[in-house]
């Protein structure tokens, strides 16, 4: 977060140095998908500390069902956007949003069933 945001407040200052061209378009139409990315940041964050709390309870195996069977969405949704539909690149980054949702969603139906209260090791 401490380089995205002046990245994203300054971002022809910033990132000319290091593009060195005298286009800017690049910037310019890269400009929405930092903001999304911004936001991105932020919700798999919180989708990480939920994804290590589940593991805290023990239920590593539910956990990697989870991943599995997120990780098997966002390709589906990746092959879809990329192959079958004239979408722009914001919206294959909106795989990891599609990602990250599914995974705090089932993890919070997980930790609120109270299922690991009963779990021995």
């Amino acid at each position: 977060m401490v380089m995205a945001v002046p990245i994203l407040l300054f971002p022809g200052q910033l990132l000319y140095p290091l593009l060195g061209k005298d286009d800017m378009s690049l910037i310019t139409e890269t400009q929405p998908v930092f903001y999304f990315l911004l936001g991105l940041l932020t919700f798999s964050t919180f989708g990480a500390v939920l994804m290590n709390a589940l593991s805290g309870t023990g239920a590593t195996w539910f956990g990697l069902k989870l991943q599995t069977f997120c990780i098997a969405m966002y390709l589906g949704y990746v092959y879809w956007v990329t192959n079958f539909t004239h979408l722009g690149l914001l919206w294959v980054w909106a795989a990891e949003l599609l990602y990250w949702a599914v995974m705090i969603v089932f993890i919070l139906f997980y930790l609120r069933s109270e299922k690991w209260h009963s779990m021995r090791f």
